[in-house]
């Protein structure tokens, strides 16, 4: 149901004698819990969101956002690891009693997450540095998830919270939107250094755009896919959006061809 068929509903409702303000309150909690079911994609498992060994990484987080599109992020980098189509395949001791196999993804991979570490700290001098991760666990709310880890750099820690959904078209899911919050810390600095974060690098053939915005300017900026190594500075105190979508055609690879 849209929010334009739930105006009328609730326009036309009225209360019987001696329902009172309760019966309106009561319809008030169901349209808004209506508008809240149509607003949430629909997990295609439960849970949706777990810890697991995926392709031979360990310490790996992934997000069942939507039967056709799958993500995974790396709690001890702090970063997005993997997109990809069809969900996992749960091999191994832990759901099928059989060792030595574990699970791996299955279809296709539109995005492989940068190598390395992605968060890095640039001086004034002039030189990069890698920053210190720590994975602090996510939390669910209203069917989405929020990730939560820190930063730290000679001292000054920066937490940040991090939701990813998909980006549905026609009910197809086109692309992942990323939503950055500052949780704690100086603004996206470490002192006299900035901070920032690599989202894409190398050759990326599924992919087909991104966009960088704050929640609260509207200006949206298009990334350039021919230079794609892409980072950003983590310097505002608005959420900042990266909105990456893939094609899905023949340019997209298996899910686990580069292990």
């Amino acid at each position: 149901m849209s929010n334009t068929q739930i105006a009328p509903a609730l326009a036309g409702t009225h209360a019987k004698p001696g329902q009172g303000r309760g019966y309106v309150g009561a319809v008030l909690a169901v349209m808004v819990g209506l508008m809240m079911m149509a607003a949430a994609p629909e997990r295609p498992r439960d849970p949706w969101v777990f810890r697991c060994v995926l392709d031979k990484n360990p310490r790996i987080v992934v997000i069942a956002l939507h039967e056709d599109l799958w993500v995974a992020y790396d709690a001890q980098t702090c970063s997005l690891y993997k997109v990809w189509s069809d969900g996992v395949n749960f091999d191994g001791a832990v759901y099928t009693t059989v060792h030595g196999p574990q699970p791996t993804s299955d279809g296709n991979a539109f995005f492989y997450g940068p190598e390395g570490e992605p968060w890095q700290v640039h001086q004034r001098d002039g030189n990069t540095r890698s920053a210190a991760t720590r994975w602090h666990g996510y939390r669910l709310e209203n069917n989405a998830v929020w990730l939560r880890y820190s930063i730290t750099h000679r001292g000054l820690t920066i937490g940040y919270e991090e939701s990813v959904e998909v980006i549905l078209d026609d009910d197809k899911p086109v692309g992942i939107e990323r939503r950055f919050r500052q949780t704690d810390g100086p603004l996206g600095t470490a002192g006299e250094s900035t901070l920032r974060l690599t989202i894409a690098e190398g050759k990326q053939t599924a992919l087909s755009t991104i966009t960088h915005d704050w929640s609260d300017r509207h200006e949206r900026t298009d990334v350039p896919l021919d230079d794609p190594d892409f980072e950003f500075l983590m310097d505002a105190s608005d959420d900042r959006i990266i909105r990456m979508y893939f094609l899905h055609d023949e340019t997209a690879g298996e899910a686990n061809d580069n292990e």
